[in-house]
C-alpha cells in the first residue's frame, strides 16, 4: 500500500487513478484502518481480474463520476464493519470499461475498488470493451450512460451529480437544460455558463419543474433580476428564482397589468434582505407557488406609495396558482408586519 499526501489542486472534473482517489480522499490513518479489515469469500467466476500490478491503468472519470468529487469514507468503513470485512459476494457488481489503449475505467464500484487497492487484493469486475475507433468523448458518453443508469439507484448521488452525468451521456433533458442555463447566465457545476461571474444555481430541480409547468421566457426574464442582485454572492436558491419566474409568468393572467421593472428590482432586493423569513415555512407541495405569492405581496408593498401604481390581486393570483386562499391569511411571511420596506 502506498500512501501519498496530495499537494496539487483537485479538479472534480478531472481523471485520476484509483491510487490518486485514495490518496486524495482518505487520510493515512483511515487507509490503515481500512487495510485492517479482512477479505473473505470467493470472487464470482467469469469476472475480469485486475491485479495490484495493474492498478496504474485503472482510472475514474470525474466528468461524470461523483467519486472524484465526493468519496464517502465513513460509509465504506461502516459497510465493512457491518459485514465483518470485505465480502466478495456483497461487493460484486463492479462495472468497468476497457478502452483500446488498455486503460480500464471504473464506472460503478469506485469505493470497492479503492478498498481493494488499499488492501492489496485483486479487483474483479464486469468488463465491457469499447469498440475500436471511438473518440474519447464517445467513450465517455457510453460510460456515462451506464453510470447514469446505475446512479438512479444511488441514494448518495446528489441531483447535481446526476445532472452532470446525464449531460455527459447526452440525455436530451440535461443538454437542453444546460443550454437554458447558459441563456440564463447561470451554471450548475460544469453545465451552463462557465464564467467566474456566473451565478451558481442551487437545487436546480425546482427550475426544471418550473420550465415544464410554466415558461422558459419567464425563467430567463427572472434570471436577469437574480443575476443583478446576486452577482456578489455568486449563488442563489432555485426556489427563490422559481418563485419570481412564476410571478412573472402568471402576472399576465391578472388582467391589464405590466410589472414595473424598478419595483420588481426593489422587490427582489428586499426579498434577499429578508431571505431567512422569505423562504421559510413554504406550503407543502406548493413551495414555488408560495414564493410567487410572497413576491407578489412584496411587490405590492414596495410600489404602494407610487402614483398610478397597480397592485397585484393576491387572491386571484392564489387561485391561478391553485394555492388555498387561506394561505394568504396564515402564511408566516405574508401575514407578518413590520417588514421595514422603504421606497
Amino acid at each position: 500500500m502506498s500512501i501519498v499526501i496530495p499537494t496539487k489542486v483537485w479538479d472534480p472534473n478531472g481523471t485520476y487513478t484509483i491510487q490518486e482517489i485514495a490518496d486524495q480522499h482518505i487520510k493515512p490513518q483511515q487507509q490503515i484502518n481500512l487495510s485492517n479489515f479482512k477479505a473473505y469469500g470467493t470472487p464470482s467466476q467469469g469476472l475480469f481480474e485486475i491485479t495490484p500490478e495493474e492498478y496504474h491503468r485503472v482510472i475514474v472519470v470525474g466528468w461524470y463520476n461523483r467519486a472524484v468529487e465526493h468519496f464517502y469514507y465513513k460509509t465504506l468503513y461502516n459497510n465493512l464493519t457491518r459485514r465483518g470485512g470485505f465480502n466478495y459476494a456483497s461487493a460484486s457488481g463492479i462495472i468497468a470499461f476497457l478502452r483500446p489503449d488498455g486503460t480500464i475505467v471504473i464506472v460503478a464500484g469506485v469505493h470497492r475498488c479503492v478498498f481493494s487497492l488499499i488492501k492489496g487484493i485483486s479487483i474483479h469486475v464486469e468488463l465491457h470493451k469499447h469498440e475500436d475507433g471511438l473518440s474519447q468523448t464517445q467513450m465517455e458518453k457510453i460510460e456515462a450512460e451506464v453510470y447514469t443508469d446505475e446512479g438512479y439507484h444511488l441514494s448518495k448521488q446528489t441531483p447535481e451529480q446526476a445532472l452532470k452525468a446525464a449531460f455527459v451521456a447526452e440525455e436530451k433533458w440535461a443538454t437542453d437544460f444546460s443550454s437554458t442555463l447558459s441563456r440564463m447566465g447561470m451554471k450548475v457545476k460544469s453545465l451552463g455558463l462557465q464564467d467566474e461571474s456566473a451565478v451558481k444555481l442551487h437545487g436546480h430541480k425546482a427550475i426544471i419543474d418550473t420550465l415544464e409547468k410554466y415558461s422558459e421566457s419567464a425563467v430567463i426574464d427572472a434570471s436577469e433580476y437574480i443575476n443583478e442582485e446576486f452577482s456578489d454572492e455568486g449563488k442563489v436558491d432555485a426556489n427563490f428564482l422559481a418563485g419570481l419566474s412564476i410571478l412573472i409568468h402568471k402576472s399576465a393572467e391578472l388582467g391589464n397589468i405590466s410589472l414595473e421593472d424598478k419595483t420588481l428590482t426593489k422587490c427582489v432586493s428586499t426579498a434577499n434582505t429578508l431571505m431567512d423569513g422569505f423562504i421559510a415555512n413554504l406550503g407543502h407541495g406548493v413551495a414555488k407557488e408560495t414564493l410567487a405569492l410572497r413576491f407578489a405581496h412584496l411587490y405590492n408593498q414596495v410600489g404602494a406609495k407610487k402614483k398610478k401604481f397597480i397592485s397585484l390581486d393576491l387572491l386571484k393570483m392564489a387561485t391561478l396558482l391553485k394555492v388555498k386562499p387561506s394561505q394568504l391569511q396564515f402564511d408566516s411571511f405574508m401575514a407578518g408586519n413590520g417588514l421595514g420596506i422603504n421606497n
